[in-house]
This record gives C-alpha cells, structure tokens and sequence, in this order.
C-alpha cells in the first residue's frame, strides 16, 4: 500500500519514465533513512547504466517540480532494477507473469490465512487466483498488501 508522497511522486514520474522505453514497477520512500528508490524495468531487462539513466532522468523533475518539499533535509535517490523477487504491483504485472510462483499476503485473511505461497493460476482486471498448499484462492486486488515473485533457480 503507498503513501500519498509515494503515489504523488509515481504520477509525476510514470508519464516520464515510459516515454523513455521502461517501466516503473514500484516507488517506495524510506522516511527513516530518506530513501526515494524507484524500482524500473523493461523488455529484456534493467543495466546498471539504465539505472544512471533514469536516475538523471528524474532528478531534475523531482527537484523543479518539489515532489520532495515537505521532507525535512535533503533525501537520496535509489534506482533499482525490480530483482528476481519482484515486486507485483498492478493488475499487468500479476497477468504478465501467471504460471509463476509468487508470495502474495492479504491485509484481510481470506478463509483464516492472510499468506499464500503458489503458483499464479490466473489474473485479469479484478484479482488474481493463486494456488497455495493444494487448493485455489481467488483474492482480489483491494485485498493485496504485499505480493513479490519467488525466484527459481
């Protein structure tokens, strides 16, 4: 679930970021430490020098556009390629890897369970059928904390 500053700082930057061939995954702001990082992607996946890339692609935008007032101090930008335990955000990137195993926890439990480790059977536009422990579970997306790829080797 994000903040208002972390969906703020997504409208601001997604317009941007796809006009340049990537993807913005997730934005997630550290308050503690005063971290922005910015996970991206793109077809064929993210280089360390995509990262520089966009990072000097937002940067500036973030500043003039003041995003980032109301933080006390100055904050540090992280641009990051999503990893193997990508994160899953919006309903595309649930649909695009269906067949995956994923690691998905609910904010509400769904029949006594709250953390579901399976395959993603199925998505679309309204939730996602994953089946965890020999049984399916639809949940829908308003349901969905938190919900990343369990990487296979």
């Amino acid at each position: 679930m994000s903040t208002a500053l972390e969906s703020k700082i997504e409208e601001l930057l997604q317009p941007l970021i796809e006009a340049e061939g990537y993807d913005l995954v997730l934005v997630e702001y550290l308050s503690g430490s005063k971290i922005l990082r910015l996970f991206v992607d793109k077809e064929g996946g993210i280089s360390l020098e995509d990262c520089g890339t966009v990072s000097h692609l937002v940067s500036d935008v973030l500043d003039a556009d003041g995003a980032m007032q109301g933080i006390d101090g100055s904050y540090k930008l992280e641009v990051s390629s999503p990893g193997l335990d990508r994160p899953l955000v919006r309903p595309k990137d649930f649909i695009r890897f269906v067949g995956s195993e994923a690691k998905i926890t609910t904010a509400m439990a769904v029949d006594g369970r709250r953390r579901f480790l399976g395959e993603l059977k199925e998505a679309n536009e309204d939730g996602i059928c994953i089946v965890s422990a020999g049984q399916a579970w639809l949940i829908a997306y308003e349901n969905i904390e938190k919900a990343r790829l369990v990487p296979t080797f």
